[in-house]
């Protein structure tokens, strides 16, 4: 599918999630993460995530990192600066995220993604992975969360 600028988009569309405890736009979707295995070997493993647009990094609990065993890659532009997600404290690193692709079935696009990894969970927090604002503008994402017609409804357009 091209876009109005004749790019290739991906598209991921969103399906409604009841409650978060914290500021999302209250979207889940499929989302597909590299872990580790038995070394040097990595797979792919799902655990979807919310958009949280109210959170300014994505987040990834420990009940969520321990579920995956994710394969967390340094990043060195943080290093010496302590961040905090909800007044705990987290340490930053890339991870890689695998979406979706409605124009391609049965691919999946990879993504690098900058997160927090805050060093205890958070009562009533369940395992979704917060996708924050940093993402989408990183990779200059549109949210389209209200469109009817053909290809409407709630979705992510990637370039």
């Amino acid at each position: 599918m091209k876009n109005a600028l004749g790019m290739s988009t991906t598209l991921l569309s969103f399906s409604s999630l009841a409650y978060y405890p914290t500021l999302t736009a209250r979207f889940r979707a499929e989302a597909w993460w590299t872990c580790y295995s038995s070394p040097p070997h990595t797979w792919r493993k799902r655990l979807d995530v919310v958009l949280a647009t109210g959170e300014p990094f994505s987040v990834i609990v420990p009940a969520a990192r321990n579920f995956l065993d994710l394969e967390i890659v340094s990043a060195p532009a943080w290093k010496g600066i302590w961040m905090t997600w909800l007044g705990i404290p987290c340490q930053v690193g890339r991870v890689t995220l695998w979406l979706p692709s409605h124009e391609t079935p049965g691919q999946m696009r990879s993504f690098s993604l900058l997160a927090l990894f805050p060093q205890q969970d958070v009562p009533d927090t369940p395992p979704f992975i917060q996708l924050g604002v940093q993402f989408l503008l990183e990779y200059n994402i549109q949210v389209v969360l209200n469109e009817t017609g053909p290809g409407g409804g709630k979705r992510l357009l990637i370039p």
